[in-house]
């Protein structure tokens, strides 16, 4: 009813005086029982009605305009919304049971309006209608036709979605008719997963963040109405229940009810924990303790493996559910370095594989670990030899594969073993410059036997670390005919009398896509790859964009320092057209006699069509082989595989930058191992086996070598009195504060020491290939000799007793690890602040992180960790003034996402609120009062009399 009458515009109720004084006058000129039954009468009268059906036309459009409101009474919706969890961590047996719950709500409720919105990282709010002819129709044996099983249970998950969440957004009205998608082939799931990216990415799945659901559908009703909110969740969120509480109490108007989803059965074992110290002595040994749990009673397999190898499996048995068991592997021995740790635990009819599995990374101290860089591989033979026999552990890489700054602290001491100036390039200069410096790492320098190659260091950063200066390349005198190293490869005679066994074009890819990081690693791969050719094969190389360059005609492999400069000029830019490069190759390779004549094409894009196939016919013919590599996630798959197959060789491909030296070395090691069938006798200048030390030049003379202070610690086991003399030794200049230990008879250094920033250096002023070091190779005191230099400068591997403590904890829900540094009081803890340098690096980027004081001699710093799955390095140095620098490496990793790690309906979330409602809602009607407009109510009136007037003026 009517209580209140109010007008928004008053104003024009004046317009209407002038009309009423107007009718009035009309009413009493105009009153019926005077007019005569006459034509002029009638007329008359005819008259009068159409003025007074335009004066209460013309008034009631007024009084329409001024938006006249009169109060009513009605009653109020009662609003429902559904919140339904859709993250990872809930099964689908739940997302079922919560349709049905849905359907029986609806189904059984009573004046209600719904809303429903989908939830995870973020809120979806359906389509009402649609979602509403879903729900009502909504039947658990048309979603899944077939019977749920463990390995079914992932495609069963993309149906649901497919079918639910996709459905409803395509207007999907009736689940009984249309059924689910069909999925007959692997493709066909492919689409499916396909389609669903994009939507589940948008959502967030990985996350549940229930808060933010509560506000947008609590923003989503006008707050007059009556809401109440049905919140359907597993209760793992990553906001807390106090929180959760919070966002409640900030919406008094809301009734909330939740509903627990939990799985019907569904067993899951989960891979919780390794608890293990972050480092151990070698061999000493240690035990894992490791966490599992289970959503059911159930027995399953936990399996520990070591770096990929199983070290142990032992059963567990989970007698109720959501129970955790630790369980413990003993007596585990580790030898130096960084060891992967992984847990795996397995069981029948589990419902969820992505939570089995979590590592970590253990590492083992005491041996010392040495990293030798040469520029051919197996060229530090005798010096590995030696290492290996004094406990050392050594690896050794070519230019290829440098390693950065976050592998390069992996290792106590660095030998840089007679390298080339192209051997490092600045980037690779500048990670080693700063592991001295920064992080106490050692670097100890073999000049070799090259006065021009060593000199060709000069002014560079790596002089800069070493104890002495280089000679300027100016200042070195051309070597005598004489006294030239003998020769690594066939005799004189035999090598004339022997054609080229091998000859490789490289057709490497200079488009624009391959700017960077990508096209400097193909080089490099490339001057590796003539490097590990023998001396008399023939190495070439032609570049391509849209068109073709000859970059380096074939030419013999011993030429290493005009094919590297060649190689080296390459730059990025252009299109992509591979046909031209091709043809150049099969030109150039048809017009020399080699034994095998192989062409490596390299792409990362697309190229036109063309006739490859006849092109590469004729290389056939003309004993040419073909490989094909490609890199990225653009080159064309389709092209490449067919060349490498119908031209008898190979195809790689990848999408890891980091793999492109590894399939170059791959391929070099296949085509030698051909070309070895051909050349038995033969032996290349990188030698799989040591270099002949037993013929020295007639011509060259013995240097004695003297210590300078046979006292010194590096020299306290070696008797300086039988100390070997060398056949040539290389001008270097000590550096100040430097120390000289050996030098020659004429006062030439050969061993020198110093200090670079936090590291130790050391330079050897000779070879020790067995060029001009036979003697010293040789000399039955030269492993002990060798191992003490090495062990003076490396860094300290047995950890001090007085030391910072470092703990790293993972939050998989937030995503990230949070590093704290407790520092002792005797280290400076209570007293001045440490320096810290910090940073975590994963897939070779390194990012720098600061560390906050929180407490009295506690640091932390936080890690963002937005990739599951693989090893975040935390790289730390801490300079405190009295003690030595410690540097520490640590690994850290989420294995899955933190929705996988508690399965299972969270208790003690929903001990916090309502319990679920029944299984209809149904409102008493209330009424209250609203303004209702009449301004329609004037114009539908106002609109008959205008029809009115029309009609009587036209005689109708």
């Amino acid at each position: 009813m009517f209580a209140l009458f109010s007008i928004q515009y008053p104003v024009i109720l004046f317009a209407i005086i002038p009309i009423a004084i107007a009718m009035l006058l009309w009413s009493g000129r105009s009153k019926p029982s005077q007019l005569k039954h006459s034509p002029a009468n009638t007329a008359v009268f005819r008259g009068a009605v159409k003025t007074g059906l335009r004066l209460t036309c013309v008034a009631l459009l007024l009084l329409a305009l001024s938006s006249p409101s009169a109060g009513v009474s009605t009653y109020a919706p009662n609003y429902t919304v559904f919140l339904m969890d859709i993250s990872e961590s809930v099964p689908v047996s739940a997302k079922i049971s919560a349709c049905e719950k849905i359907r029986t709500v609806i189904s059984s409720s009573k004046n209600q309006k719904f809303i429903f919105y989908l939830f995870a990282g973020k809120a979806y709010r359906l389509d009402s209608n649609k979602a509403m002819d879903f729900f009502t129709e909504f039947d658990r044996k048309t979603v899944f036709t077939a019977n749920p099983s463990p390995a079914r249970l992932s495609v069963r998950e993309q149906i649901f979605y497919e079918y639910f969440l996709k459905g409803i957004q395509k207007g999907i009205s009736a689940a009984s008719e249309n059924g689910p998608p069909a999925i007959d082939s692997p493709h066909e799931l492919r689409a499916i997963l396909n389609n669903l990216q994009s939507w589940e990415n948008s959502i967030e799945i990985s996350e549940t963040r229930l808060g933010n659901a509560i506000n947008l559908a609590c923003a989503g009703i006008e707050d007059s109405l009556s809401k109440k909110i049905l919140v359907f969740t597993d209760g793992w969120c990553n906001e807390t229940a106090g929180e959760t509480n919070r966002i409640i109490f900030s919406h008094p108007d809301c009734v909330f009810y939740f509903d627990k989803m939990d799985a019907e059965g569904d067993i899951d074992v989960i891979a919780k924990e390794i608890y293990a110290p972050i480092e151990v002595k070698v061999n000493e040994p240690f035990d894992i303790t490791v966490a599992v749990s289970a959503t059911a009673k159930c027995e399953a397999a936990a399996s520990l493996f070591i770096n990929d190898e199983l070290y142990q499996a032992m059963n567990v048995f989970f007698a109720a559910p959501n129970q955790t068991a630790n369980v413990t592997f003993s007596g585990i021995q580790l030898q130096k370095g960084n060891h992967t740790i992984k847990l795996l635990v397995e069981t029948q009819m589990d419902s969820e594989l992505a939570n089995n599995s979590v590592s970590k990374i253990v590492s083992a101290i005491g041996k010392p670990r040495v990293l030798i860089l040469e520029d051919m591989q197996n060229a530090s033979y005798y010096l590995k030899s030696a290492l290996d026999n004094q406990d050392f552990t050594v690896e050794t890489r070519t230019k290829a594969n440098v390693l950065p700054l976050h592998i390069l602290l992996d290792y106590d001491c660095v030998v840089l073993f007679q390298l080339s100036k192209t051997t490092l390039n600045t980037a690779q200069e500048i990670q080693l410059e700063r592991y001295v410096r920064e992080y106490g790492g050692s670097v100890f320098f073999i000049a070799g036997p090259d006065e021009a190659n060593v000199a060709a260091l000069h002014n560079t950063l790596t002089e800069q670390i070493l104890p002495c200066n280089l000679q300027d390349p100016a200042e070195v005198a051309p070597v005598p005919q004489d006294e030239k190293p003998p020769e690594k490869g066939p005799a004189p005679e035999k090598a004339k009398a022997e054609a080229p066994t091998v000859a490789m074009m490289l057709i490497l890819d200079k488009s624009g896509s391959m700017e960077g990081t990508k096209l400097q690693l193909v080089k490099e791969s490339a001057i590796a790859t003539a490097e590990a050719l023998y001396t008399e094969d023939l190495i070439g190389v032609i570049a391509f964009d849209s068109q073709a360059y000859e970059i380096l005609p074939l030419t013999p492999a011993r030429e290493k320092d005009f094919v590297a400069d060649k190689i080296s000029r390459i730059t990025a830019d252009g299109g992509t057209e591979f046909f031209p490069a091709l043809n150049m190759a099969y030109k150039n390779m048809s017009e020399i006699e080699a034994k095998i004549k192989h062409v490596v094409l390299l792409s990362d894009g697309h190229t036109a069509l063309a006739n490859f196939k006849d092109l590469v016919a004729k290389m056939t013919q003309a004993n040419i082989t073909l490989t094909a590599i490609g890199i990225g996630e653009d080159f064309d798959s389709g092209i490449m595989a067919n060349l490498s197959q119908w031209g008898k060789g190979r195809f790689y491909f990848t999408y890891s930058l980091e793999e492109i030296p590894q399939i170059f070395t791959k391929e070099t090691t296949k085509v030698l191992e051909i070309a070895s069938e051909k050349r038995p006798d033969a032996r290349p200048g990188t030698g799989p086996l040591p270099p002949n030390i037993s013929t020295v030049p007639p011509a060259m003379k013995d240097i004695p070598v003297i210590a300078a202070d046979a006292d010194a610690p590096v020299l306290k086991k070696t008797d300086t009195s039988r100390l070997p003399p060398l056949q040539k030794i290389i001008t270097v200049l000590p550096k100040n504060f430097s120390n000289t230990i050996l030098f020659s008879d004429r006062k030439e250094p050969v061993l020198i020491f110093g200090r670079y920033g936090l590291g130790k250096t050391a330079a050897w002023a000779g070879d020790l290939d067995g060029a001009y070091s036979e003697k010293w190779l040789s000399w039955d005191a030269f492993p002990g000799f060798i191992s003490a230099v090495t062990r003076s400068i490396s860094r300290v591997t047995e950890e001090p007793a007085l030391q910072p403590r470092i703990a790293m904890a993972v939050d998989r829900i937030n995503k990230k690890t949070i590093a704290t540094v407790f520092i002792p009081e005797e280290y400076g803890g209570f007293t001045t602040a440490p320096q810290f340098d910090c940073f975590y690096s994963v897939n070779d980027r390194e990012t720098e992180c600061a560390m906050e004081r929180t407490a009295t001699a506690t640091y932390q710093t936080a890690i963002p960790m937005e990739q599951t799955g693989i090893f975040y390095y935390f790289n730390i140095f801490i300079n405190a003034e009295g003690f030595p620098g410690y540097t520490k490496k640590i690994a850290c990793i989420i294995d899955y996402p933190g929705e996988f790690y508690n399965k299972g309906a969270n208790s003690a979330f929903f001990d916090a609120f309502p319990e679920e409602p029944p299984s209809g809602i149904s409102e008493e009607k209330r009424e209250r009062s609203e303004k209702l407009n009449l301004s329609l109510y004037l114009l539908v009136p106002a609109l008959f009399m205008f029809l009115a007037d029309i009609t009587i003026r036209r005689g109708i």
